[in-house]
């Protein structure tokens, strides 16, 4: 199963090199008109980006790349993932399009909103 992971993680890394990515930030951009986000990290005490643009119905991969586990949490959408450190994971977006605040339950201060269209 975690070699399974690396691969996914992989052919997420060499799509976002080779240009699909979309971004400045070479996975997938934040805020940008006609641009979506396919991966949000989480570093210590940050999501990367932290306003992440996805279609309704989309599959978003987390990748904790911080020293602590994290989660990501929208409360009000019972979406709980946690993450140990260097784990990987996804979630599906079966959300209404609208914004959605985030965070980590693990560190307050770690917060976000995504943008479902």
């Amino acid at each position: 199963m975690r070699y399974a992971r690396w691969v996914l993680f992989a052919v997420l890394v060499a799509g976002t090199a080779c240009g699909g990515g979309g971004g400045e930030d070479g996975n997938g951009g934040g805020n940008g008109a006609g641009t979506t986000t396919d991966t949000v990290t989480l570093v210590d005490n940050a999501f990367e980006p932290s306003d992440p643009v996805v279609d309704a119905g989309s599959t978003l991969a987390l990748v904790n790349e911080g020293a602590a586990s994290h989660t990501f949490t929208l409360a009000d959408q019972d979406i709980d993932e946690t993450l140990e450190a260097g784990a990987e994971s996804s979630v599906e977006i079966s959300l209404e399009a609208g914004t959605y605040d985030f965070d980590c339950s693990f560190h307050p201060e770690m917060s976000g909103t995504l943008t479902v269209q």
